[in-house]
């Protein structure tokens, strides 16, 4: 029996009630009965686990989360929930596969850890962990709950026997008319479909805009005519909304109730549009399309849904990985699998969303065509404009990642630099002649050849900017570093050197940030957080540099070094904001937390600018990209005392 929707809203609101007042049990029931009136819904099954849970009733609640996944296999709460009870009830197989299944999900939380946490306790306890079930409530209060509990599960039993049923008739409808996979995406054919999006979950319309209500947001794509089938398939997405992270995935659901499902993660265009070009190998039943993970308002600007074939699709994925799809190509022409070509085409096109990371740049490291205008403005009012020198040197290797390098000195909004650009006498003349054209007479860019610029020295001797900075072939300025540079110093006047934050970037996705404090010498004695983000005021660049060796070879940890030993703290400064990214991280370092390696020779600069201030200190190279800094203990040595605030208190200790 159903209830009025009114009088289950004002059940499941005294149902809150009783949760905020940490009355589990009561609250329990209450909001099973809300489940059993009304319709179910992974979100109602996981409140009510949460209930069970707190209450002790442990195995209800491991069943009404497993419910909540029958409901919704996208709902990442249930199995985030299920995984942290079976880890705490020492079920710790079943725990980690569950956080194995939740991390396969499109915007997973972050589960890394708990997952290599998991496989280590494993290795050590064995599958056999021990498990605690027990409940320590007892009582008429416990009996009811329990109770509704029991017919809430055989009822979604029955439920979930049905749907199993009605799937199993549909297993196979998975290639329609009998044909063969090969042969569907042989007939494929170009066409647009008449979809529309509706507002599913979580959505409202206001003011002409959609609104987002919670980080969850939903809509159905309702296809009109004839339907999306097996085959490769396009889809296109156009939004724009303020304070908003969109992070658009298609949902393809085969079966009912979402218990087998896939997903395409839309891959960002730039302005607001994304598009994913996948392979279905199943008949469609539902499609559903989650656009954003923040609340907010936002507009739809443009979608569309086509059928396409492999011919559209290679060239998708050739725009991607040229040589990855130039690969796939080979391989068909070799074995003439057009299903192994398919798959191979599918996984250069599959785009694994954005990251924790990702998502952290587009919340608080997007400029906005209005940032951009504004920080133009500001520049018209500054009273001086110092330039700013930039050095790359590139050899035949490094070419084709140099010109990169050098468009992003081009798109900068402060104009007032100059690039050296030393060559390598072998690097080949049609990589020359592209780094000609890219500088396109503009004066800004002063090219040499290496044997004419015999060391460092003698190019910092050459360059007329106010500061200076090292540049590695391959790695990029963001538009605006040297606005936020000339603007750091304008602030601060009294900086000499200054750094930023950096991230690596590959196949234009960021990723692996590097977030640095403040001056720390212990720290930068111990890895060189510093890296090659760095502005050194040019005379003491000229004057720290050392006489001897190439651009090539000079490594700016050594230029730090000597810089912090003629510099107090207040003159080393630091830009909280990633403007710096490293082009080639793969030959820089294994670790993308420390990426670059404390080598034998960096160790010994350390060890020699310990020396040249008199300091008495040995070193050592530890793992994991580290120098040891030994300090000698005084003597006679000091006292030292440990203060223990936590006398008596046992469990904190």
């Amino acid at each position: 029996m159903s209830l009025h929707q009114a009088a289950l809203t004002e059940m499941t609101a005294r149902a809150d009630r009783l949760r905020d007042n940490r009355q589990w049990l009561a609250a329990a029931t209450l909001y099973g009965e809300a489940l059993e009136h009304g319709k179910p819904s992974a979100e109602g099954w996981v409140q009510y686990a949460h209930m069970l849970k707190e209450a002790e009733l442990f195995e209800a609640a491991i069943r009404a989360y497993e419910f909540a996944i029958h409901c919704d296999g996208t709902y990442p709460d249930a199995r985030l929930h299920l995984a942290h009870l079976f880890k705490r009830l020492g079920q710790l197989s079943n725990a980690l596969a569950t956080f194995e299944a939740l991390s396969a999900l499109p915007l997973s939380p972050p589960v890394e850890q708990e997952i290599a946490g998991l496989r280590v306790s494993l290795m050590q306890a064995g599958p056999n962990a021990p498990t605690n079930l027990g409940t320590r409530n007892e009582g008429m209060e416990t009996a009811t709950c329990l109770a509704g509990f029991s017919r809430l599960q055989g009822r979604e039993e029955i439920r979930i026997a049905e749907i199993n049923e009605r799937n199993g008739q549909r297993d196979g409808e998975a290639t329609p008319f009998g044909l063969s996979m090969v042969e569907i995406l042989r007939l494929a054919k170009e066409r647009s479909l008449l979809a529309r999006l509706n507002p599913k979950a979580h959505l409202v319309i206001r003011d002409n805009k959609f609104v987002a209500t919670t980080k969850e947001p939903q809509f159905s794509v309702i296809v009109e005519g004839e339907q999306l089938r097996p085959g490769w398939f396009s889809i296109e997405l156009e939004v724009s909304g303020t304070a908003m992270v969109f992070t658009p995935v298609l949902y393809v659901e085969p079966r009912a109730e979402w218990s087998r499902f896939s997903t395409f993660n839309l891959r960002p265009q730039g302005n607001g549009k994304f598009r994913a070009v996948g392979l279905l190998e199943d008949a469609v039943l539902r499609l559903r399309l989650d656009p954003a993970s923040t609340e907010g308002s936002f507009v739809v600007n443009a979608f569309s849904l086509r059928q396409i074939g492999m011919a559209s699709s290679f060239r998708h994925a050739r725009r991607i990985d040229r040589d990855a799809a130039r690969a796939a190509l080979t391989d068909l022409r070799t074995h003439r699998s057009s299903n192994r070509f398919a798959h191979d085409l599918a996984k250069i096109l599959s785009y694994p969303g954005r990251d924790a990371y990702e998502t952290w740049i587009a919340k608080h490291d997007t400029v906005s065509d209005e940032d951009l205008a504004r920080f133009r403005r500001a520049v018209d009012r500054w009273r001086t404009r110092p330039m700013i020198s930039a050095v790359v040197s590139i050899s035949s290797e490094t070419a084709e990642r140099g010109e990169e390098t050098l468009r992003s000195l081009k798109r900068q909004i402060y104009e007032n630099w100059q690039l050296h650009v030393v060559l390598a006498r072998d690097v080949p003349q049609n990589s020359q002649d592209a780094i000609t054209s890219l500088q396109e007479n503009d004066t800004r860019f002063i090219t040499t050849f290496a044997e004419e610029d015999k060391t460092a020295q003698s190019l910092l001797n050459a360059c007329d900017g106010r500061f200076v900075i090292f540049l590695s072939a391959g790695d990029i300025l963001a538009p605006i570093a040297l606005y936020k540079l000339v603007e750091h110093h304008i602030a601060k006047p009294m900086s000499k050197l200054i750094y930023s934050d950096e991230d690596a970037i590959e196949n234009q996705r960021r990723h692996s940030p590097l977030f640095k404090p403040d001056w720390d010498p212990d720290y930068f004695y111990a890895t060189n957080y510093v890296g090659r983000s760095v502005a050194f005021e040019t005379g003491l660049a000229q004057s720290c540099c050392p006489s001897f060796g190439n651009l090539a070879n000079l490594d700016t940890q050594e230029l730090v070094l000597r810089a912090a030993e003629v510099l107090s703290p207040d003159e080393i400064t630091h830009i909280p904001r990633v403007l710096y990214h490293r082009g080639s991280p793969a030959k820089t370092s294994g670790s993308p937390l420390l990426p670059y390696p404390m080598t034998e020779a960096r160790r010994q600069a350390v060890e020699d600018s310990l020396r040249r201030q008199g300091r008495r200190a040995n070193t050592s190279t530890l793992p994991g990209n580290l120098c040891r800094v030994i300090w000698p203990v005084p003597d006679p040595a000091p006292l030292v005392t440990l203060i223990i605030p936590t006398r008596d208190y046992a469990d904190l200790l």
